[in-house]
């Protein structure tokens, strides 16, 4: 890892140099760097569920979200090139306008950081 240079004696930042992203974080920033420095590469879930197993009413596809709804892309064809976009809600499993008859359904955050 980076070594960082001690803080001032006040605690007031560093001296002789500018701080680097970490050192000058906060907020909601600084919960992302510190989830990132701990192992986690994708902690706000931007990423998404990409690949997964096909949805069944009984076990759908989860679907990371940190509000009470998303919009979600379904090749809905495995040689197509086409993109179905629908959104999915929370609560109830939501199932895909195309013919393959495949669920998903919303999940909250697994890592505790919130968005506000």
């Amino acid at each position: 890892g980076s070594s960082h240079a001690p803080a001032t004696p006040a605690g007031l930042g560093v001296t002789g140099r500018i701080p680097d992203d970490f050192e000058q974080a906060t907020g909601l920033e600084k919960k992302e760097l510190d989830a990132i420095a701990k192992g986690n590469a994708d902690p706000f879930g931007l990423d998404g569920a990409k690949i997964g197993a096909f949805g069944t009413k009984e076990s759908p596809r989860p679907i990371p979200s940190h509000v009470n709804s998303r919009l979600v892309g379904c090749c809905c064809e495995e040689d197509s090139e086409l993109i179905r976009f629908f959104e999915v809600h929370a609560g109830e499993p939501t199932l895909c306008p195309c013919s393959r008859k495949q669920y998903f359904k919303l999940v909250g955050p697994k890592d505790g950081i919130e968005s506000g």
